[in-house]
């Protein structure tokens, strides 16, 4: 990363931490818990390695693609949620009884169809489906998208992406008319810190767009010293290269450039056979 991909992400970090003064300042009248948000945060490693597969799932030598991955991620995620199930009867995760989790899972399907399982239950007519519907095309509809831009862009990039999260919530819950009596005002801070986020994503999209532009004239010219027909793939990313070269660099991390260039000196050299290795 360059200084200015690292500028961009600081101003990042700097303007999701200003979109929630008002929530430290002002906190609501909800008792937060320390290892509650400890854990949050903690799941941001293994979110951080999963959007770091997926990118070379979608990148690397074997180039899958993002529907077909997120059929597979889908089928994994419902797997493992009602593997994990059981432990809602933990306190800390629920506190219901085993015996009484599989006639909550019938009540919220009643709920769903419209039927209250309770009579304090405000379940009647469509709106449940309604809005149980929205919500699975707009997280599917996010989960793509958000796999499109890995692809395109990085998961890095995703990642920054997903940060535009915090500042747009904020406008989305000043708005009375969604949020009703829960409407919060829009403060200077969520203006700030909106400006700020999306400042910093152009910042940092602008200089890695920059970089893989720059990756990409070098890497054509290079290949261009193989002989290889720059026609056939002149897309090819760091990920082809890898599968059509060997690593000459043993003991480190192989760099492409790198290893383009030393079967370029050898092919030049007559001691490399193009035809039998490309």
């Amino acid at each position: 990363y360059d200084c200015g991909q690292i500028t961009g992400s600081t101003i990042i970090v700097v303007g999701a931490c200003t979109a929630v003064i008002p929530t430290l300042i002002h906190p609501s009248g909800s008792h937060v818990l320390w290892y509650s948000c400890l854990i949050f945060w903690a799941a941001n490693v293994p979110n951080a390695l999963s959007s770091v597969c997926k990118e070379y799932a979608l990148k690397g030598t074997c180039v899958l693609d993002v529907m077909y991955l997120t059929m597979w991620v889908g089928l994994f995620q419902t797997g493992f949620g009602f593997a994990f199930i059981p432990l809602q009867a933990l306190p800390g995760f629920g506190g219901f009884p085993l015996a009484g989790l599989g006639s909550n899972l019938w009540d919220g399907i009643l709920c769903t169809i419209g039927h209250n399982p309770f009579l304090d239950d405000d379940c009647a007519g469509y709106q449940p489906a309604i809005f149980l519907s929205g919500y699975v095309v707009i997280n599917f509809a996010y989960n793509v998208l958000g796999l499109f831009l890995t692809k395109h862009g990085s998961a890095t990039l995703a990642s920054i992406a997903y940060t535009l999260q915090i500042p747009f919530t904020n406008v989305l819950f000043s708005i009375c008319s969604i949020m009703g009596s829960d409407c919060e005002p829009f403060t200077v801070w969520s203006g700030t810190g909106l400006g700020l986020v999306l400042g910093g994503f152009c910042v940092h999209a602008y200089f890695e767009h920059r970089n893989e532009q720059r990756t990409k004239v070098v890497l054509r010219e290079r290949r261009s010293l193989l002989g290889i027909n720059s026609e056939d793939d002149p897309d090819a990313g760091v990920g082809w290269y890898h599968s059509k070269l060997p690593d000459f660099t043993i003991g480190r991390k192989a760099d492409p450039l790198d290893i383009i260039d030393t079967r370029a000196r050898a092919y030049n050299d007559g001691t490399l056979d193009l035809a039998s290795t490309v």
